[in-house]
C-alpha cells in the first residue's frame, strides 16, 4: 500500500438545481412514453446515486490522508505509527467506491436497454388500440361500410402480428437485462463489502496495538514497541486483498460485465421488431 497520498482530485457538493433545470427535468419525465416512464426515473436516479458513491469514495480517501497527516504532528510515537496505517486502510476503503460505481454504470446500461425496448413497444400498443377503436366505431355507427371495415381488419392483423413479436421481445429482453443488471450490481456490492470487511478487521488488529490505558499526570507512558507488528498487519491486509477471489455463486455474468453506454443508448436502432432478439451488428 502506498504512503499517505492526496487523491487526484476532490469534488465538493454539487451546486443546487436551478428552477429551470428542475422544470426541464419534469418536462423530460412527462414526455416519456407511459410504458418507459418508470424505468426512465430509475435510470435518472441511478445516475445521481453513482455520482454520490464516487464522491463518497473520494471523501473517504481524503479523510484517510488527513488522519495520516494529523498523526504525524501528534508527537506521540504510537499515534504516529498507528494513525498512519489506519489512515491507509481507510484510503483503501475509499478506493473501493470507484469499481463499485463502475459496476453500477454497467448495470444502468442494462436498464437502458429495457427502457429503450419499452419506448419501442409503446407506439405499437397505441397503434393497435387506435385500430381497434376505429373498428369498434364503424361496427356501432356505420355497419354498412364493409370495405373500410375489411381494410381496418386487415390492418389489425398486421398490427397484432407486429405487436406479438414486440411484446415477446419486451418480455425476453426485460427478463434478461433485469437479471444481468442486478447480478452485476449485487456481485459488486458483495465484493466491495467483503473487501471492506478484510480492511476493517485488519484495522481492528492495528487498534489493539495501541495502549489506551489511562496514565496519571506525570507518570510515563509505556514505550511503543509494536512498529514491526503494525507493519505486518498492513502487509497482511495487502496480501489478503490480492488473494481475494469472489465466490463463484455470486459472479456477475460475462466476467467483467462491461456494457458500453453508447450501445445501450442505441439499442432502439438495434431492436428488430420483425424478428426475434436484437439484431447483430
Amino acid at each position: 500500500m502506498d504512503n499517505c497520498a492526496s487523491p487526484h482530485s476532490i469534488t465538493g457538493h454539487p451546486p443546487p438545481k436551478t428552477r429551470s433545470s428542475v422544470s426541464l427535468s419534469k418536462l423530460l419525465d412527462y414526455i416519456q412514453p407511459e410504458l418507459s416512464r418508470k424505468q426512465y426515473r430509475i435510470i435518472k436516479n441511478d445516475k445521481g446515486l453513482i455520482e454520490a458513491y464516487k464522491s463518497a469514495g473520494i471523501d473517504r480517501v481524503e479523510i484517510g490522508r488527513q488522519i495520516c497527516e494529523w498523526g504525524k504532528n501528534s508527537g506521540d510515537e504510537a499515534i504516529v505509527d498507528i494513525s498512519s496505517k489506519v489512515g491507509l486502510l481507510l484510503q483503501e476503503m475509499g478506493k473501493l467506491s470507484e469499481p463499485y460505481a463502475t459496476a453500477l454504470e454497467d448495470a444502468r446500461g442494462h436498464l437502458k436497454i429495457i427502457r429503450n425496448i419499452e419506448k419501442i413497444v409503446q407506439p405499437i400498443r397505441n397503434r393497435k388500440m387506435r385500430v381497434l377503436d376505429k373498428i369498434q366505431k364503424i361496427r356501432t355507427k356505420t355497419p354498412s361500410q364493409n370495405i373500410k371495415l375489411a381494410a381496418l381488419e386487415q390492418e389489425l392483423v398486421r398490427v397484432e402480428a407486429e405487436s406479438l413479436v414486440a411484446e415477446a421481445q419486451l418480455t425476453n429482453l426485460t427478463r434478461q437485462n433485469f437479471r444481468e443488471a442486478f447480478q452485476i450490481e449485487l456481485a459488486a456490492a458483495i465484493e466491495r463489502a467483503e473487501k471492506e470487511v478484510i480492511l476493517a478487521k485488519h484495522g481492528f488488529r492495528l487498534l489493539e496495538l495501541l495502549d489506551a490505558n489511562i496514565v496519571a499526570p506525570g507518570e510515563p507512558y509505556v514505550p511503543y514497541e509494536h512498529g514491526v507488528q503494525a507493519h505486518q498487519v498492513l502487509s497482511d491486509a495487502e496480501a489478503n486483498l490480492k488473494e481475494y477471489q469472489p465466490d463463484d455463486r455470486y459472479r456477475a455474468p460475462g466476467g467483467s460485465g462491461i456494457l458500453v453506454e453508447e450501445t445501450a443508448d442505441e439499442v432502439d436502432q438495434q431492436v428488430n421488431i420483425n424478428g426475434w432478439g436484437v439484431a447483430q451488428s
